[in-house]
């Protein structure tokens, strides 16, 4: 699959993945300026604030408003013959990149959709574990926290994991999450992943 560079994690070890794959296809790495960034394959992109102002490409990442973290995001997809989402490593995704005043890509957010055919929703919380060995398996600082009094596990399994971990340049932070509310009807339920890569270069 040629969506984003976390399908070389599944056919290298960690450590060569970390080495040759970028952080989004067609070579896309945090700290790059919008400028260098490849005018093909990313497409309908739109503003996070104002919400859906529409772009023409990375280029115009200005016309956004800036957040409180002061970087401007923005929606993009990369359409696929065949695929009406986005996918990354096979899972459909929301994508978000967010570029700070120097123009530079300092954010990439990618988050599992909740919505879809409940067999691609159920394995959401895989992504997670194919970012973590993406970057390497060690080095994380990971903290599991108990589901509430109105969650239980989904089956067996239960999942509530949020894990940092910095390398080189990059802060990867990754969320998981595996669970249904108490009483919920068996398509009702949580399987997600929140990826989060940013540029802590100068």
């Amino acid at each position: 699959m040629r969506s984003l560079a976390f399908a070389f994690a599944l056919l290298a070890t960690p450590a060569l993945a970390a080495r040759t794959a970028a952080d989004l296809h067609d070579g896309v790495n945090v700290g790059m300026a919008a400028a260098e960034l490849p005018k093909a394959d990313y497409k309908n992109f739109s503003c996070v604030e104002p919400k859906g102002q529409a772009l023409t490409g990375f280029d115009d990442w200005k016309t956004c408003a800036a957040g409180p973290d002061g970087l401007r995001k923005l929606h993009v997809s990369i359409p696929e013959r065949g695929e009406d989402e986005t996918l990354v490593a096979g899972h459909p995704v929301d994508l978000t990149l967010g570029f700070n005043e120097e123009g530079r890509l300092a954010r990439i957010l990618i988050v599992t959709k909740s919505k879809g055919p409940m067999f691609m929703r159920k394995k959401g919380y895989l992504l997670g574990l194919q970012a973590k060995a993406r970057y390497g398996d060690d080095g994380w600082s990971c903290q599991e926290t108990p589901l509430g009094a109105d969650e239980e596990p989904l089956g067996s399994s239960s999942i509530k994991e949020h894990c940092v971990k910095t390398a080189g340049e990059r802060r990867v932070t990754v969320d998981r999450s595996l669970f249904r509310k108490v009483g919920a009807e068996a398509k009702a339920f949580t399987s997600e992943s929140r990826v989060i890569i940013d540029w802590v270069g100068k």
